[in-house]
């Protein structure tokens, strides 16, 4: 067998069975490429819902704006963020940001006319 050491971060490393050639499998450097992570911006995220954050600000093009996307999936409903999130990738909006705030908001008012 061969193995593979990778430093992920600085502390934790993840040892890769390299002759793992077993349909429906990949490798761990495969899944681990696929992800451009940028060390520099992330060395604050603790927590699973920064990183979704993090990520959602980057899948909108808006990374400019994070705090607020982290807010957001902070307090609102992991749901309509989802729904918001779809629609805006579906749509193929040049401001991607502003119709995910739009879209949220609309979101919101009608799961509050639902309740009432």
């Amino acid at each position: 067998m061969v193995f593979e050491f990778l430093n992920i971060r600085r502390y934790a490393f993840i040892i890769i069975d390299l002759t793992m050639n077993k349909p429906g499998f990949s490798s761990m450097t495969k899944i681990l490429d696929k992800y451009e992570l940028d060390e520099t911006k992330q060395k604050r995220i603790s927590r699973e819902w920064q990183d979704y954050a993090y990520r959602l600000a980057v899948a909108l093009d808006d990374t400019k704006h994070t705090a607020i996307y982290m807010r957001i999936v902070k307090t609102a409903p992991r749901e309509l963020v989802e729904k918001a999130k779809s629609f805006v990738m579906d749509a193929g909006a040049r401001s991607r940001g502003k119709m995910f705030m739009w879209k949220l908001k609309q979101l919101k008012e009608e799961e509050r006319d639902k309740s009432v």
